[in-house]
């Protein structure tokens, strides 16, 4: 915080994972300890709109589910 000063921020993000789940109260206290914001983000990713469907297939696999006919 002194090397950073105002632009140091506490992070957390959620993507169901159990390690995220087991730092995320620390990481809240940390923040309120030591006076830094906490600042809630997620991963976005946007490619080609011609890739929908390749993207699409793969969010598909990752959750095994399947597109709709």
């Amino acid at each position: 915080a002194a090397v950073f000063g105002d632009r140091l921020y506490i992070e957390l993000q959620r993507h169901g994972l159990s390690t995220e789940a087991a730092v995320e109260e620390g990481l809240i206290d940390l923040s309120y300890a030591k006076g830094l914001p906490l600042v809630a983000t997620n991963d976005a990713h946007f490619g080609p709109a011609d890739m929908y469907e390749a993207h699409d297939a793969l969010f598909c696999i990752a959750d095994g589910t399947y597109i709709g006919v």
